[in-house]
């Protein structure tokens, strides 16, 4: 596989990428920033990544007070905006080295930025549009798309652009090379000042300090990101080494393995270097492509760094000490040896065997050199710098056991002074052992209230809303003989690491969605105190956070507890209200669609649960979706039919408390519950009439009951509402411009006061009779024929029907009577309807015949003079005339 780079731009460090295609070089910022300004470096400059997010805009106008409305002073680092607007005054101050700002649009009129500061100050990236007009001035470097100057406009440091450049006018624009030298340019070009992220700025030799020339001498190679080597080169590469040590002398081995280039991992490699001979030998480390580094560094022991340590000489004898990584605080077993170089090959035997022997101990820091609170080493449990001489036993081998222990994390190395006694009084050796002391885990807490879930389930309180910034205190933490709560072991405050990955996993519910973190790896500094990160996830439910670090200071060591207890509950941020739905019932209206009052209408909606990001919590489910709504309405008339634009406020009526519905209108939960973050609603309300007693039992219509949701999601408190509330059912009022809205808006409906009315009839028995029929509504005066209704239903009118039926006189042999719909089921035209009545037994029959008419419940009325509804009834009369009506005697006259 062929490795190449390419550079994406990052705050201070760039971060390299394998990728199969060329690679691209950052440019030279001296060839942006040109002596004069060019443009055409389009897609060469570009803003790094990470920056903050937008801060809203930032304008300052000294013809207003304040003058700004955000702070214009500014620290170094990155600050990003939507626009940018300077009029009139003198804005931005700057301390450090640089002050970046990020602007969409930027415009300067009669303003001067950074007028006290250095021109390496302050660099402005704008993405979009820039002008620069009337008497102003900027000290700094400013990059844009397209850039116009214009009046006595003046730019002193640099200007480039993506595109065009327009100097007009007196405008002029001042070159200083050596701000754009001096500038932190976050790696948007690359001036020499700060390192060029393509490759390392060094490489370093560690190495152990007992060089013996009858074993391997451990070498650790790091590659290095700037020349203090406080940060590693992020990117794998490999090197090669030097010299070339002829087989029989030695070599340099990885894994037990001969090797003259070696893999550097995460800013480190482990070598072994074997030199059989006491002749001193020079080392380094070379690019494998050629790429010219500084020089290399090479530090024996806890010695200095220099070129000059890269020479190393070997002893044939000496103090043999073996130490292997430990975990901090743990009391681990060590052996010192004293060896010297066979006579008859490159390996180390005793130098001596079964004597005791008096060693002096002492222990320096390597890594990091100044550890928190200096912590001390111990051998033997006694502490080295108040005991450093014990006395050891060695045995036939030459070899002694000793313990020791380091209480924090680490790099150290320990020195041994072997002191000869009797007639070995003149006999010194000497030697040298390093070792890697390491966490044993991490103390992963969320510090704030209400993130413990102990019971790993839904009745969790709630702790953060889901895509919310919630903070994680990190610790790196020591052994101790009982880790069951790791967060009660003793801190190791002098562990640092960058690269720490930062991973979940879920909980509860199970088998959900894992969701996204915002923060996937972050650099543990030496403290203390915890490591306080900001985080957030964009699921709902319980959660645990994990650490994933890498080796520490190249150990094999691994880190053993790293999950946090569980955390949560996490909740939705908001509700979307989604396809809603108010259908009227009678929707083939012949002008207008309506229901009546106490008619059950349809409301159909998708309830869906959001993080703060807008996206659907997946998780919110089962026990975990708790939300339930109330039904709120509200009638919200215009002020007049010609002008359907303008809500009549004064006229807003609350009608909530005239909601029913069959499982009642509060705490309405979905039929089905909520699945992956969404709740289907199929509901059937209807708005009920007035009593008897109130307004004669008439009002309405209302032209726009409103019928809205307000969500409660059984949190305490309140977490979420939901998204863009547009209502306030008790609020005669528009509750958007007092910022009051509580309740979402499903949909609107026509509802009429309406009744069904029967007229009675008259005629001979041998013909059938018509009995009109007809739905009327009350339009606010007066009950008028709802010429709109084509859609009410009436099940039966035949005699056999549950109606009585009562004659006057009573029916007779042979006399029946049949009552009949003209049409069937729907016998309404624009409200208008008939009954067919026919006296059709063998005799005809003569007489009065009353009788109800079953209908709905919503067509009802108060026909009896009772508060309560009753079905309208009529008269038929077979074998009468009515006549007219204006005749009120008719007497026969004889011819």
């Amino acid at each position: 596989m062929t490795h190449c780079i390419t550079i994406i731009r990052t705050l201070l460090v760039l971060v390299l990428f394998l990728c199969p295609i060329a690679a691209q070089a950052i440019e030279l910022c001296n060839t942006i920033f040109t002596d004069p300004p060019t443009g055409n470096h389009h897609g060469l400059f570009l803003a790094p990544i990470g920056i903050p997010d937008t801060n809203g805009n930032l304008k300052c106008d000294g013809e207003t007070t304040p003058d700004c409305n955000k702070s214009d002073d500014f620290v170094a680092g990155d600050f990003n905006y939507h626009t940018g607007d300077f009029r009139n005054g003198n804005y931005i101050t700057t301390s450090g080295t640089t002050t970046r700002l990020y602007f969409n649009s930027l415009e300067v009129f009669n303003a001067n930025l950074n007028l006290d500061g250095k021109a390496e100050d302050l660099i402005i990236y704008v993405r979009g549009a820039f002008s620069m007009s009337g008497s102003s001035q900027i000290n700094g470097l400013v990059y844009t798309p397209t850039a116009t100057l214009s009046g006595d406009s003046r730019i002193t440091g640099g200007l480039a652009a993506g595109g065009h450049i327009a100097i007009q006018g007196n405008a002029t624009v001042t070159v200083e090379p050596d701000a754009i030298e001096n500038a932190d340019f976050a790696g948007m070009c690359y001036n020499g000042q700060f390192p060029d992220p393509s490759k390392p700025h060094h490489f370093e030799f560690e190495i152990e300090s007992s060089l013996l020339t009858c074993k391997p001498s451990a070498v650790t190679l790091k590659a290095c990101a700037n020349a203090e080597c406080d940060t590693l080169f992020a990117d794998d590469l490999s090197a090669n080494l030097s010299p070339n040590i002829a087989f029989n002398n030695g070599g340099w081995f990885q894994n037990g393995n001969r090797v003259r280039q070696v893999v550097i991992e995460n800013g480190r490699a482990n070598i072994d270097l074997r030199h059989f001979s006491t002749n001193p030998i020079s080392i380094n480390a070379t690019m494998l492509n050629g790429s010219g580094l500084n020089e290399t560094l090479c530090q024996i022991g806890n010695g200095a760094k220099s070129n000059a340590n890269c020479q190393l000489t070997f002893a044939d004898s000496g103090l043999l000490l073996t130490i292997d990584d430990k975990y901090a605080n743990k009391p681990e077993n060590a052996t010192i040896q004293a060896v010297q170089k066979s006579n008859n090959s490159p390996q180390c035997v005793p130098a001596f065997a079964n004597k005791p022997k008096i060693v002096r101990f002492t222990s320096d820091y390597i890594e990091p050199a100044s550890p928190v609170n200096e912590p001390i080493v111990t051998i033997n449990g006694d502490n080295t710098i108040t005991t450093p001489i014990h006395v050891l036993n060695f045995n036939n081998e030459g070899l002694a056991n000793f313990s020791i222990n380091y209480p924090d994390a680490g790099k150290l190395e320990i020195a041994a002074q072997l002191i000869g006694s009797g007639d070995e009084g003149r006999l010194i050796m000497t030697g040298m052992g390093s070792f890697i002391s390491v966490p044993y885990g991490f103390c992963i807490q969320a510090p704030e209230a209400n993130s413990q879930c102990v019971t790993e389930d839904a009745n969790c309180s709630a702790f953060k809303a889901a895509g919310s910034n919630f903070f994680l205190d990190i610790q790196a933490k020591a052994w101790s003989t009982n880790n069951t709560l790791i967060c009660n072991n003793k801190t190791t405050p002098s562990y640092a690491q960058t690269d720490v990955g930062l991973i979940h996993q879920l909980i509860q519910p199970a088998g959900g969605e894992l969701g996204a973190l915002s923060v996937i790896d972050y650099s543990h500094i030496a403290s203390i105190q915890p490591n306080r990160e900001q985080q957030s996830v964009t699921e709902t439910g319980v959660f645990q956070f994990i650490t994933v670090p890498p080796a520490y200071l190249g150990s094999n060591l691994a880190i053993q507890v790293n999950t946090s207890d569980s955390i949560g509950r996490f909740v939705p941020a908001s509700f979307e209200l989604s396809t809603p739905s108010v259908q009227s019932v009678c929707e083939t209206g012949v002008s207008q669609s309506y229901s009546y009052l106490d008619q059950a209408f349809n409301t159909r909606f998708i309830l869906r649960a959001l993080n703060v990001n807008g996206q659907v919590t997946q998780n919110y489910r089962g026990d975990f979706g708790k939300a339930s709504i109330d039904l709120v309405a509200q009638n919200q008339p215009y002020t007049s039919q010609l002008n359907s634009a303008q809500p009549d406020y004064d006229k807003f009526l609350e009608l909530t408390h005239r909601l029913s519905l069959a499982q009642g209108r509060d705490n309405i939960i979905a039929e089905n519950g909520w699945t992956a973050g969404q709740a289907s609603f199929v509901l059937d309300p209807k708005l009920n009439r007035l009593d008897s007693n109130i307004s004669n039992g008439v009002d309405g219509p209302f032209s726009r009951m409103t019928i809205g949701l307000n969500l409660d999601d059984q949190e305490t408190p309140n977490i979420a509402q939901v998204l863009n509330p547009d209502m306030q059912a008790s609020l005669a009022a528009n509750c958007q411009l007092t910022d009051s809205c509580d309740a979402k808006v499903i949909g609107r409906v026509l509802m009429r006061h309406g009744r069904l009315v029967m007229d009675n009839t008259y005629g001979p028995e041998t013909q059938q009779l018509v009995m009109p029929i007809r739905t009327e509504y009350w339009n606010g005066s007066g009950w008028q024929t709802n010429t709109d209704d084509n859609c009410t239903q009436i099940e039966v009118a035949d005699a056999s029907s549950k109606a009585a039926f009562i004659y006057e006189p009573a029916l007779d042999n042979g006399e029946s009577v049949a009552r009949k719909l003209e049409v069937s089921l729907n016998p309404f035209i624009s409200g208008a309807g008939r009954l067919l009545w026919q006296s059709d037994g063998v005799n005809p029959y003569r007489g009065k015949i009353t009788s109800p008419l079953i209908v709905p419940d919503y067509l009802q009325w108060y026909w009896d003079a009772t508060p309560n509804y009753a079905n309208p009834s009529a008269s038929v009369y077979f074998g009468r005339f009515r006549g007219h009506d204006k005749i009120i005697y008719w007497r026969e006259v004889g011819q």
